[in-house]
């Protein structure tokens, strides 16, 4: 039972972790480094970063409390886990990468403009260069992996 509660934590700290980095990462790349000011960015946004991590683990916290009064198999336990942590982590790492990007484009981060963009990729992709484009999705699976 406390290693399942020390799993579900950890999980939750790595999110919540992943959040704060893409935080710095933003602030360095998008040309807004002013260190004093981190605090409060830091600050201001951490109970959507903790509501956000909490959603994000909230099928494991299920999952897990129906494993203690179903016997699942921990290999099959292990194999959900790592699905969704897969996809959860290609998501995460394709939104925080997409938002560094296209904030030097648009100069606001993403917010719900992005749905406008989704009937035309092209569309979306035409005032980017193509080796940009490769260089972003070689960064948003190495952030994936990292998180996963």
């Amino acid at each position: 039972m406390l290693s399942r509660l020390t799993f579900l934590l950890r999980h939750f700290g790595v999110l919540l972790a992943f959040f704060l980095i893409m935080k710095v990462a933003f602030l360095l790349i998008g040309e807004h480094f002013n260190p004093l000011q981190w605090g409060a960015v830091w600050w201001h946004g951490l109970t959507l970063d903790i509501a956000t991590a909490g959603y994000l683990t909230a099928p494991l916290w299920l999952l897990l409390l129906v494993s203690l009064f179903v016997p699942i198999p921990s290999l099959l336990l292990r194999r959900i886990y790592t699905t969704y942590a897969v996809v959860v982590g290609a998501l995460l790492a394709l939104i925080g990468v997409a938002n560094q990007c296209l904030y030097a484009f648009w100069g606001f981060p993403i917010d719900g403009t992005i749905f406008t963009y989704l009937d035309s990729p092209k569309g979306a992709a035409a005032s980017v260069s193509p080796l940009y484009l490769v260089g972003a999705a070689l960064l948003v699976a190495a952030v994936a992996t990292a998180l996963v």
